[in-house]
């Protein structure tokens, strides 16, 4: 994952919250300041997933200290 991809990511977000009505409301701002503060903490574990270029998908993960 890369800084870049946190657009396309965001708007990805926000849409599966939408259409899923988990009770929780996100905006795309939201959404990439969420991505963009786990893909500075955790780099190494944030992935893209893509299909035939086109990014449909991520994940990251996070590793707690202890």
């Amino acid at each position: 994952m890369h800084k870049s991809d946190l657009e396309k990511l965001s708007e990805i977000y926000t849409k599966v919250y939408d259409e899923f009505d988990v009770g929780e409301r996100w905006t795309k701002k939201k959404a990439f300041e969420l991505l963009e503060y786990w893909i500075k903490r955790q780099p190494d574990l944030s992935f893209v997933a893509e299909v035939d270029g086109k990014i449909v998908g991520g994940f990251i993960a996070g590793i707690k200290p202890w």
